[in-house]
């Protein structure tokens, strides 16, 4: 059994009821005032070549918020229903939201945001249900119900986006796209910012003068490209500490190998033992070897690693900042020299 979609009149005279479950956007009523029939189950008028498409997949909360914004608009509650097509259209934008949103915008009185929601809806993607045909239908009646209460005033503005329009201090919207500004009679204020720039004027609805605001474009800074540099500190810091260990390890075999070889190649020599001699002395000559290569080797790693550090930004950094408040001295000793050092904060 096929289900029909309703479109909102203006009047929004209907007496409300629930939607039941409906089929993506078909969420639009027929009231009172002839409106467009759907069926559920029929398949959507394809587009026209010149037509964009929305590319964007509604999700379960589109759809909630969209039904739920439908069924505040039937319960009269228009503030509540411009605040979730408000939502809706910042999720996903639709000529549908926009137009849905306008019409709430209208009904409570405001008719500036009324028209830039309808200017939106011109160029926003369309839904598959209502057709782009029934959506462009249903514009020109509200555009036409805008027009009996409301008087269109000439406004544009530079550059063509971000531009924002606060109205009587209280109402916030983009510049309207097609250059009008709907006002009820009277003379309004406005304030036009851009990218913390603002100008403030007093316009007379329907003045002949078109008003032109004009601000600098600012151009996006460009992201901050980070390189990573060598890490000079942490190797130098890494590189002094193999030369160290080679350093202990050339006092290890010193001790443990080199100097027990030559103490026993000095007793096998006393005793007449040659044969002890000869194996004595070549691990001595060994273990010499082994000490002399580890401590020219942690030599090097230490000086290499310490110049390392040195050369390290942060290195540098810290030797530039001053120290407060510390004082050195040079003391002497009968049996040998020293340096103390005494810090205050």
């Amino acid at each position: 059994m096929a289900s029909k979609a309703r479109l909102p009149c203006p009047n929004a005279a209907a007496a409300p009821h629930k939607p039941g479950l409906i089929l993506l956007l078909a969420l639009w009523g027929l009231c009172c005032a002839p409106g467009v029939v759907l069926a559920q189950d029929a398949p959507p008028a394809a587009p026209k070549d010149s037509e964009p498409q929305n590319e964007d997949k509604l999700d379960y909360v589109d759809v909630s918020m969209l039904t739920s914004a439908f069924e505040a608009f039937e319960a009269g509650d228009y503030a509540t229903a411009e605040a979730l097509f408000l939502g809706a259209v910042e999720r996903t934008p639709s000529n549908y939201a926009y137009a849905s949103l306008g019409l709430s915008i209208f009904l409570q009185g405001r008719c500036a945001g009324a028209g830039v929601a309808y200017d939106l809806a011109e160029t926003a993607p369309p839904v598959e249900t209502p057709t782009q045909a029934e959506v462009s239908e249903r514009l020109t009646l509200y555009r036409s119900k805008l027009a009996e209460s409301c008087i269109p005033t000439p406004v544009s503005c530079s550059p063509d986006s971000g531009v924002r329009i606060e109205l009587d201090g209280k109402n916030t919207m983009a510049c309207p796209p097609s250059g009008k500004l709907w006002l009820k009679e009277g003379t309004h204020s406005i304030v036009v910012s851009y990218a913390g720039l603002s100008e403030q004027a007093q316009v007379v609805a329907g003045q002949s003068e078109a008003l032109f605001f004009e601000f600098p474009e600012i151009e996006p800074e460009p992201p901050e490209v980070i390189v990573e540099s060598f890490p000079w500190e942490a190797t130098g810091l890494v590189t002094m500490g193999v030369g160290t260990a080679a350093l202990v390890a050339a006092v290890v075999v010193d001790q443990l190998v080199a100097v027990p070889s030559y103490d026993a190649a000095q007793e096998a020599e006393a005793s007449n033992d040659a044969q002890a001699f000869v194996n004595q002395t070549s691990s001595f000559k060994t273990g010499r070897r082994a000490v002399l290569g580890l401590t020219i080797s942690g030599g090097v790693l230490m000086g290499v690693g310490a110049l390392m550090w040195a050369l390290s930004p942060e290195a540098s950094a810290a030797a530039e900042e001053p120290v407060d408040g510390g004082n050195a001295s040079l003391w002497w000793v009968p049996d040998g020299a020293g340096v103390s050092w005494s810090q205050s904060w």
